[in-house]
């Protein structure tokens, strides 16, 4: 059974409805071209017209997948897929949030299903995903073979998503990079800090980080002239022990977390790993900076320093 992206979505769509909507179930034909083309909870978002879900309709009843309800003028669908493919409520959900939403990682999952069905953990969600992937293909009518697989891990993520064999797969080939244009950064010193490792470090400063010492480059240390004790100062910083091709991470390190874009973050890990630390000087000794906090590891490359303005209340 390979089913196109449209049929995907009405069965999706029909799936999530039952679920969450059941005083709305079944569905019109309006309802359910509104419930394909929503613009939450579906990517990609689509603009089906009454013609293109007439057509995967006809095509998922033939497959006995769907079926229609005439309990008025207007006649009304409902989804037969848990009989069809003999699912449990689990493995119903999480087929239907990978219709909508297309690969997922589990942590994913888990953060989108509560309309539909209640994990109790990420455990939970993984062994749903592993006896869907697990089916046996066999010669009983009743095998429906593998549901979900798991794709490789791409560039940038850190975990590797789920998708569903209702369908065909993602196109997973890597696009064509644009030409980059590079730009150089020379470090006008470097951090003497007590930190030494990176898991030695709180997530910011305001959690507990100690004094460090900055020291300058002689090549530049006349710009430090103006800079005493007791300013406030915003350091720039090159997180050298960071992963840059990371893209996704869980905030707070926290793995229960939904995954969310290092840009929406203040992970250190991320394409250009600099650091901003908001710190106050303590002492000025020629060309080392006494500062106070901050939670960079020792040998921390740093690339800025910039005075707070006068009422700021952060950068």
């Amino acid at each position: 059974m390979t089913l196109d992206p449209i049929q995907l979505r009405v069965l999706g769509s029909l799936i999530e409805k039952e679920i969450a909507t059941p005083e709305n179930y079944p569905l019109s034909l309006n309802s359910l071209i509104n419930a394909c083309n929503q613009k939450s909870s579906r990517d990609p978002v689509l603009d089906l017209t009454e013609d293109e879900v007439r057509q995967a309709l006809h095509t998922l009843e033939d497959l006995a997948l769907i079926t229609s309800v005439h309990d008025g003028r207007v006649p009304k669908y409902e989804h037969r897929i848990r009989t069809v493919l003999n699912l449990r409520r689990d493995e119903t959900a999480v087929l239907c949030l990978l219709m909508l939403r297309g690969p997922q990682t589990p942590g994913e999952i888990r953060s989108r299903a509560d309309r539909l069905y209640t994990f109790d953990d990420l455990a939970a969600v993984q062994s749903t995903l592993e006896r869907l992937a697990a089916r046996s293909s066999g010669e009983d009518p009743a095998a429906t073979g593998p549901l979900t697989t798991l794709l490789p891990r791409q560039p940038g993520s850190r975990e590797s998503r789920y998708a569903h064999l209702l369908g065909a797969l993602p196109d997973l080939q890597p696009s064509q990079p644009a030409k980059e244009t590079r730009y150089s950064l020379a470090p006008i010193g470097h951090v003497e800090s007590p930190l030494k490792q990176r898991s030695d470090a709180p997530r910011q400063g305001s959690d507990g980080a100690p004094e460090a010492w900055l020291v300058i480059n002689a090549t530049v240390e006349q710009g430090l002239s103006g800079i005493a004790a007791g300013d406030e100062v915003v350091l720039l910083t090159w997180f050298h022990q960071a992963h840059r091709d990371v893209l996704e991470v869980h905030p707070g390190r926290n793995p229960d977390a939904p995954l969310k874009g290092v840009f929406a973050t203040r992970s250190p890990d991320r394409p250009n790993p600099i650091g901003l630390h908001r710190v106050q000087v303590l002492e000025v000794s020629g060309n080392r900076l006494l500062v106070t906090p901050l939670e960079a590891v020792d040998g921390t490359p740093l690339i800025d320093i910039k005075p707070v303005l006068p009422r700021s209340a952060d950068f």
